[in-house]
């Protein structure tokens, strides 16, 4: 289920919101590069953890918009997922990865009801979605992070 909470100032939905950003500016509201700070977290991880390989390492990036930091980190190895409630977003990001050969798994959800099984992550990438979000929903998407989330995993926010 796509979060659908009113905000009274906007007048509209969070989805239809970002729906209509995303249609009206194409290109432009897409983000071409990673942002450096996932790029940084990633070259940690890898120093910290050498014996973790890539491909065994899952990553979700809520609101991946274009997705450029989970091409990043796909093109690292790193099996990828991202979510994001606009179905042009998620669009956009579908055609980023096929064009490039790369691989990640990117669906229209929701961060209040991830459609992903428990303790699955190892890193979730929020990079601007909760600071955007009610205390309802902020509270439960907190709630579902912790969810998917294996144990000693982390939320770069």
């Amino acid at each position: 289920m796509i979060c659908e909470c009113k905000y009274d100032f906007l007048g509209c939905t969070l989805s239809n919101l970002w729906e209509n950003l995303y249609q009206t500016t194409g290109d432009k509201a897409m983000m071409k590069f990673p942002f450096p700070i996932v790029i940084e977290l990633l070259n940690f991880f890898e120093k910290k953890y050498p014996e973790s390989k890539p491909e065994n390492i899952n990553i979700l990036e809520i609101g991946c918009g274009s997705g450029a930091n989970i091409k990043y980190a796909a093109s690292l190895g790193y099996n990828v997922y991202g979510i994001d409630i606009s179905q042009t977003a998620v669009d956009y990001c579908i055609k980023s990865f096929d064009s490039t050969g790369l691989y990640g798994n990117i669906q229209v959800a929701s961060v209040d009801n991830m459609p992903f099984k428990d303790t699955f992550f190892h890193i979730v990438i929020d990079h601007g979605v909760l600071v955007c979000v009610n205390e309802e929903i902020y509270k439960k998407a907190i709630d579902e992070v912790h969810r998917v989330l294996v144990g000693g995993g982390g939320l770069l926010y």
